[in-house]
Order: structure tokens, then C-alpha cells, then sequence
């Protein structure tokens, strides 16, 4: 038997033992700490966070053409009409552009996906994104079906929207170019409210309403910031 293995049978004196119990304890509190810190670990991926959609000519969903419509049910707004939003970090994709007629095409979220898509698909491939809100409730309405997340003394929604063409200039460019300048100044697009709203838009034979977000330039309510960076966004 090795000299080591000796040692290591030896039993320990009541100063070691002490010494031990210690160094346990002291680990059982860190991952006690460690386990209250992470709790139940949530992304934005995991949430259910509902569509919003405009309504064409060609929808099935109910509603005036250049509505903006929340999961299909509730209306956000008439074409046109500008709501206030806060955005929060999109995610960028690319997909398929199939005419409007043969439905949504394929969508994929990485490039080298967006390669192989383009190597497979009679398609051309173009730029997307997926581009998450906040609506806070407009002064005045209470309801809780369309406005359900209590913030910061407010009533927000939460929906997001798929864009591309036309849509991918006007939302996910404008507010990429405002993140990359500012996020130097400690600015995040999140810090800020925007406007948002459906424009009536004519291509070829096409005739229809795409997304688009202004901004307004007035900092969040703080109490909503300190909220906002549980999503990595402020």
C-alpha cells in the first residue's frame, strides 16, 4: 500500500474533523444561495408570447383591413392609428419569399440554416426578424384580456410580430441602427417609447399594409426598466 493511502486511512484529529464539518457547511450554503439566485431559470424563448398580426385583404382574421390584431382576438388599433410600444430584443431570421397567396414560407434563425435553406429551397431566401413588444394600456381602458401583465403600476400586453421586406427596414433595421449607437451611451432601444403602426403600401398587383416604428424619444418609467432587465434589455 502506498504511503498516500496510508494517510488517507488515518482517522482525523478533532481539530480536522472540525475543519471539514466547516468546508461542508460552507458549501451547502453556497448552493443553497446559488439555487435561490437562479430559481426557475426563464428565457423569452420559453414564454407563450402571442402574434400580432395585420389584417389583409386576404385574412382569415376578423377585423377592418389595416387593423393590428393581438393573438387573433384583440384589436390593438385601426390601420393607420399609432400606438405606443416598448420594444424589447428581436430576434433576427431569415425565410423563404413566397408570394402572399401560397401562405408563410419556411423560417430559420442562423445563417448557416439560412445557407442551407437557400441551397434547397425554390425560394429565394431574404431577411427577417421576430420583433417582441410591450403596449402599455391606453389612458382609461381596463381590459384585462388585452392588457393582462400588471408593470410598474400599469397594464402592458405582450405580443410580438414577424417582419420582413418593407417591415424589416422599417421595425428591425431602425431599431438595430438605435442599438448600435447608442449602446455605447449605455442607451438600450428598451430605455426608450416608440410608435408604432400599420402604413398602406402598393406593390405591383400587391396592395397591402406593413408594419412600422417611430421613435418618440421619452425615457421609460423607471420602476419598468428595473423590470425590463430581467429580459436582458435595459
Amino acid at each position: 500500500m502506498s504511503q498516500r493511502s496510508k494517510t488517507s486511512d488515518k482517522a482525523q484529529t478533532p481539530e480536522q474533523e472540525a475543519k471539514s464539518a466547516e468546508l461542508v457547511e460552507v458549501e451547502k450554503n453556497e448552493l443553497s444561495t446559488r439555487s435561490e439566485q437562479e430559481g426557475f431559470l426563464i428565457t423569452p424563448d420559453d414564454m407563450d408570447i402571442p402574434w400580432m398580426n395585420i389584417v389583409q385583404k386576404t385574412s382569415s382574421i376578423e377585423g377592418e383591413t389595416g387593423d393590428l390584431v393581438l393573438d387573433k382576438v384583440h384589436r390593438l388599433a385601426g390601420a393607420e392609428e399609432p400606438i405606443q410600444v416598448v420594444p424589447l430584443p428581436p430576434k433576427r431570421a431569415w425565410k423563404e419569399d413566397k408570394p402572399f397567396d401560397e401562405g408563410m414560407g419556411q423560417i430559420v434563425f442562423n445563417e448557416a440554416a439560412a445557407h442551407a435553406l437557400a441551397a434547397e429551397s425554390e425560394y429565394k431566401v431574404i431577411d427577417a426578424a421576430e420583433c417582441p413588444f410591450l403596449i402599455p394600456a391606453p389612458e382609461g381602458n381596463d381590459d384585462a384580456g388585452t392588457f393582462p401583465f400588471p408593470i410598474a403600476g400599469k397594464n402592458y400586453a405582450l405580443g410580438k410580430i414577424h417582419v420582413a421586406k418593407e417591415g424589416f427596414r422599417k421595425v428591425y433595421q431602425r431599431l438595430a441602427t438605435f442599438e448600435q449607437f447608442n449602446k455605447p451611451l449605455g442607451v438600450h432601444i428598451s430605455h426608450k417609447t416608440w410608435e408604432f403602426q400599420t402604413r398602406f403600401t402598393e406593390r405591383g398587383k400587391y396592395k397591402y399594409y406593413t408594419p412600422e416604428i417611430v421613435l418618440k424619444g421619452e425615457d421609460v418609467d423607471g420602476d419598468l426598466l428595473e423590470f425590463l432587465k430581467t429580459w436582458g434589455a435595459a
